[in-house]
């Protein structure tokens, strides 16, 4: 299960907040500003928010809506995108047990197996390449 996201706000070179969603849009709605940079704390990646409105509005424009429970089978969170490959590798797939998904999915979980801690640590680099860029970027030396 993920741990709910957090975001980093900063006026200037001083960091105002670290918090949830609804904490940050509270601080930006309340101090609406120029100078103040909020960054996604797990991608590094700066993020702007549509502040217009009350906070109420804002709230429940950007919050994500709370999971509905009901009667029936839960959501399993499959998505169906394409995948372009030669025609050797479909073959190859079609022949594994489960057929192509199932072996897709197994291919994938077993190579996050393999290094679990490499997947983490490279986008935890490519996170804080991104936001010393733009925290940095500007800065003399």
């Amino acid at each position: 299960m993920e741990t709910e996201a957090t975001f980093t706000t900063f006026d200037g070179p001083t960091r105002r907040l670290t918090a949830p969603l609804a904490d940050t849009l509270t601080l930006l709605h309340a101090g609406r500003r120029a100078g103040l940079l909020t960054f996604d704390d797990r991608t590094g990646r700066g993020v702007d928010f549509d502040l217009s409105g009350t906070l109420h509005e804002v709230l429940a424009r950007h919050l994500p809506p709370e999971p509905r429970s009901g009667p029936g089978r839960p959501k399993l969170g499959v998505v169906s995108r394409e995948v372009s490959l030669l025609p050797r590798h479909w073959e190859w797939l079609e022949r594994q047990r489960g057929g192509a998904s199932a072996a897709l999915r197994r291919l994938i979980d077993e190579a996050r197996k393999a290094d679990p801690d490499g997947e983490r640590r490279a986008q935890a680099q490519a996170a804080a390449d991104r936001f010393l860029g733009a925290m940095g970027g500007d800065l003399p030396g």
